[in-house]
């Protein structure tokens, strides 16, 4: 499951975004607050938690472009 956009230059492999367990799930306590003021934050951390299980290659997770891509969405 991709979950970045795709990079033409990196030259992402799909197989990079290959899961192999049978449940994947996060967890995490908030206050509304916290929410409100760190929107990005928040979404970026349960997200890089999720798909962690999703990242299959050998280079750093792409927690980074993981928010770009949250920031985006939020606009």
């Amino acid at each position: 499951m991709r979950f970045v956009a795709y990079d033409p230059y990196t030259g992402d492999d799909p197989e990079e975004f290959r899961c192999y367990a049978d449940e994947v799930s996060a967890e995490r306590l908030v206050t509304v607050d916290e929410i409100r003021t760190q929107s990005v934050d928040v979404l970026t951390g349960i997200l890089a938690e999720v798909t962690w299980a999703f990242w299959q290659s050998n280079a750093e997770h792409p927690a980074a472009r993981l928010r770009r891509s949250v920031e985006q969405m939020m606009q």
